[in-house]
């Protein structure tokens, strides 16, 4: 009996970046800003799908409907003494201060932008990176809502977690952009 194995069996990430991808039209490329950096052990990723049942009485099978899906972000991660990451992410203005509600934190939604986890099994070398094909795994996440992170003054570095609605499409391993409309790649900043 012959036992095929279709790829790597493991992916053995530790690191991972927090990034921000952004389509520029210019260079027909995403220029990807590294907003943070955190461990695989602080990010989540739920999915809830939803469904109802259905019997109809001269029947004796029940016939069951997806009716909704939803999907949740938690994650950690260091920022920089700057608050750039948090700033690109539209978590505070650029004094410093906080918003807590509005569109600013959402990434998306009309607009080529989305949210990326690029995990690495080194060190990343950010100056030569081809973050699609360098990294380990590649989650992308569009149409992301972001709301009001949670700091932990305790933590060395200093850390915020934030909490995300996922509205639009989630990449497991995202490949790449089509080669047909162009090439997708790009270092990160």
């Amino acid at each position: 009996m012959a036992i095929d194995v279709t790829s790597k069996i493991e992916a053995t990430a530790k690191k991972v970046s927090i990034i921000l991808a952004e389509w520029n039209e210019t260079e027909s490329a995403y220029d990807r800003t590294v907003v943070g950096l955190t461990m695989k052990d602080d990010l989540t990723t739920t999915i809830d799908n939803e469904d109802t049942d259905f019997t109809p009485g001269d029947e004796y099978q029940t016939r069951r409907y997806d009716v909704s899906g939803t999907m949740d972000l938690e994650f950690s991660m260091a920022i920089a003494k700057d608050l750039s990451g948090l700033e690109a992410l539209g978590m505070v203005d650029s004094d410093g201060k906080m918003i807590t509600s509005g569109t600013e934190k959402w990434i998306g939604f009309g607009e080529d932008r989305h949210l990326e986890w690029a995990y690495w099994s080194g060190e990343p070398d950010y100056e030569n990176a081809d973050i699609v094909a360098d990294s380990e795994i590649l989650n992308r996440f569009s149409d992301v809502k972001l709301v009001a992170p949670e700091f932990d003054p305790s933590e060395s570095p200093y850390s915020v977690s934030m909490t995300g609605w996922v509205e639009g499409d989630f990449y497991v391993n995202y490949p790449g952009y089509d080669a047909i409309n162009g090439t997708d790649g790009g270092t990160g900043t």
